[in-house]
């Protein structure tokens, strides 16, 4: 199998650029090297349309329909698969939030069934429903820039306050918040919220944990498809900044490929990684990749259709037919359609 791997959205730590609220992933699979099994149509199809490059983005419409045609001629050929890593960023600082504070190894009023079983959902849920912006960006900033000392002033006031909230809410679940608040409160020392160092914080960010979901997705596509582990590679787009973390996040995981990594009875269970490909990623610009061009077309699609900007009605139903289920990641929206709806219907 072979894997090339493109991201949208990047703003590295800093969670609430208000023109990058998302980041994506976007991985696209195919069981033979499209370097080699369709770089000639490529070219052609550039040269028709007067580009160096696929790049969606700088394209207009009726390009894109072009393009579209032959991505569905080629689907059709080699059932080229494509699946979107999302994470909106904004829920990802009070998602993380939940994750520290919510522990039940660390916060002693927090029971294992309440992190650990789809109870987890309908908490984190609730805790969503207190936060505002303001808080969000006060917790996230606690987590990875400010110094310790401020981070656990804030964290404690933070608790405080959600907890307050929470009482004067007074449903279930939202008084059920209540003591594991006031205990991080009073123990901010125990949560070690601060991220300890700059590797850390990178290790929090959303290209870091959409990189994990990326390489569980591609482990489960090649134990779906039986494919030769070590013939299988990711090609990932070249940038300077997270290349180098990613290749750190890859050794990792085929360090424990052979440790099953189970989070309970959630459903999201991070391994084991033992279908993941042997060979680290190669990092290469999208322009040296014909696999790149493709998803980066595939992905400007995605990114628009999910945060519900102008598509053509061709692209849309495009997306749609061929590849709109195959979503995960860290939202609400996904969180409740994907962990509280089967519950609740």
């Amino acid at each position: 199998m072979y894997f090339y791997v493109d991201e949208s959205g990047h703003t590295g730590l800093n969670l609430f650029d208000p023109a990058q609220p998302s980041f994506y992933y976007g991985v696209l699979s195919s069981e033979v090297d499209l370097n080699l099994t369709i770089k000639d149509r490529v070219q052609v199809l550039r040269k028709r349309l007067g580009v160096k490059r696929l790049h969606a983005n700088e394209m207009t419409n009726e390009q894109r329909e072009v393009v579209m045609e032959l991505m569905k001629e080629i689907h059709n050929e080699i059932s080229l698969g494509f699946h979107l890593v999302l994470i909106n960023k904004y829920d990802h600082s009070v998602f993380a939030f939940f994750d520290q504070i919510f522990d039940s190894g660390v916060n002693d009023c927090v029971s294992w069934e309440d992190y650990w079983t789809p109870k987890r959902y309908f908490l984190l849920y609730a805790l969503y429903q207190l936060f505002d912006t303001e808080m969000a960006m006060q917790a996230w900033a606690s987590r990875v820039s400010k110094p310790r000392a401020r981070s656990n002033e804030i964290i404690m006031n933070i608790c405080r306050q959600l907890a307050h909230k929470a009482n004067e809410k007074g449903d279930g679940f939202s008084t059920h918040l209540i003591r594991p608040l006031l205990w991080a409160a009073n123990n901010i020392d125990t949560l070690r919220y601060r991220a300890s160092d700059k590797h850390s914080s990178l290790q929090m960010s959303p290209n870091a944990i959409g990189f994990q979901s990326v390489l569980r997705r591609i482990s489960s596509i090649n134990e779906k498809n039986g494919a030769d582990i070590y013939k299988s590679q990711i090609i990932v787009d070249q940038q300077s900044e997270f290349n180098g973390h990613q290749e750190w996040l890859f050794k990792y995981y085929d360090f424990v490929r052979e440790t099953p990594l189970p989070l309970g009875d959630l459903g999201v269970n991070l391994g084991p990684f033992n279908s993941m490909p042997i060979a680290k990623p190669i990092f290469k610009a999208g322009a040296e990749d014909v696999g790149l061009e493709l998803v980066d077309f595939v992905l400007w699609i995605a990114r628009r259709f999910h945060e519900r900007k102008d598509l053509p009605k061709s692209l849309e139903f495009y997306y749609r037919n061929y590849y709109a289920e195959q979503v995960e990641g860290i939202s609400i929206e996904l969180l409740f359609a994907q962990h509280l709806e089967p519950w609740i219907s």
